[in-house]
């Protein structure tokens, strides 16, 4: 289970790559918590939003994430960014 701390552990690493400012700034955009605890399971099987999952992306990022960050803290940071986009979630009322 990905937890909180391992947000801010892996926002950190992220900012020592790239300085305090881009890590505060990410810090703010990033959910605060998994996508998966936040988003119920029954939203992920409507058409819509089945529909603006883009795989081949997602694993383009966690991809470049684990060569920047290494494997432990992208896979954190990939717990925490949705797979879909955040207005596709604010329709149902959702936000993370």
């Amino acid at each position: 289970m990905t937890t909180v701390e391992d947000r801010a552990e892996a926002v950190a690493a992220f900012g020592q790559l790239l300085g305090p400012d881009v890590a505060d700034t990410f810090s703010r955009l990033l959910p605060t918590r998994p996508w998966s605890e936040a988003v119920p399971p029954g939203i992920w099987l409507r058409q819509d939003v089945l529909s603006r999952i883009d795989e081949g992306r997602r694993r383009g990022l966690h991809k470049r994430l684990i060569e920047v960050l290494g494997a432990r803290h992208a896979g954190v940071l990939m717990a925490f960014i949705p797979p879909v986009p955040p207005a596709t979630l604010q329709r149902y009322g959702i936000t993370i």
